[in-house]
């Protein structure tokens, strides 16, 4: 199975809003409705029960779908407008970013990292190399990348997305409940999953493609603030290959989003 980490692949914030002129139609509305009631746009089930985020899951939703796929549309929903507000940032974690990520055992988060997150970031993995089972039981999905999501109460709310199959609409989730922001350091050194090494599968293949999987909320939020940690550290560059000037037809559609290619630091 090919691991695609040359451009930035379409996100599920581009995949997810029907046209270009959603924020600006539903967004602004969302943002002045909660500023009329005063409700804080900080937790998501508030979020949800807004009158304007409701019309615009109206719109997002097709009328055949079922109704358990609500609160998976209500969660990116809340992600995707923490991340336009944000302007968008995305981050693109190679083949060789993201085997550090998971196999490195030291990893040292300094408190007087260079850089800073934006509040609302998108990390997306490489094709086919991070993976879950955010159904419990269920078949695993390919993991595309996390949003996270910084909110003003001083929480980290991150969210996994994957099932995403070439132009074909449908998407899972693995959300994990907002967090405290000033615990994140400490998720890069903790050991998450209480019955074996953090990340490793025993899915068909794993071992002899190198491939991840994560079991347990804890394994992505070490995944995600080891990421971040890189980015704090400098360990970014613009990425000038986004999108390719000529993809190959068998490819993954190319994002219309610019985006920073994360780096490896020699200490994270």
């Amino acid at each position: 199975m090919p691991l695609h980490d040359a451009y930035l692949r379409r996100t599920p914030y581009e995949r997810f809003l029907p046209d270009e002129d959603f924020p600006s139609r539903r967004f602004s509305a969302i943002a002045e409705e909660a500023g009329r009631r005063g409700v804080a746009l900080d937790d998501p089930g508030a979020f949800a029960v807004l009158e304007t985020a409701s019309e615009a899951l109206g719109e997002l939703r097709r009328s055949d779908e079922p109704t358990d796929t609500l609160s998976r549309h209500a969660l990116m929903l809340f992600h995707a407008f923490h991340h336009h507000g944000a302007g968008t940032p995305v981050y693109r974690l190679t083949t060789e970013v993201v085997r550090a990520v998971a196999e490195r055992e030291e990893w040292r988060v300094d408190a007087a990292d260079g850089g800073a997150v934006p509040p609302s970031t998108y990390l997306q993995f490489p094709q086919h190399m991070v993976w879950a089972r955010p159904e419990g039981d269920g078949p695993p999905s390919s993991l595309d990348g996390a949003f996270r999501t910084g909110t003003a109460d001083g929480r980290v709310h991150v969210m996994a997305v994957g099932g995403l199959l070439g132009d074909r609409p449908g998407f899972t989730v693995m959300p994990v409940p907002g967090a405290p922001a000033a615990h994140e350091p400490g998720w890069c050194g903790a050991a998450m999953r209480p019955d074996g090494p953090d990340f490793e599968s025993d899915l068909p293949g794993a071992e002899l493609e190198g491939l991840y999987e994560v079991r347990t909320a804890g394994e992505l939020l070490k995944l995600v603030a080891r990421a971040a940690a890189l980015i704090r550290a400098g360990g970014v560059e613009a990425s000038g290959d986004d999108p390719p000037a000529s993809p190959t037809p068998e490819g993954p559609r190319p994002s219309r989003l610019p985006s920073r290619r994360v780096l490896l630091t020699e200490s994270p």
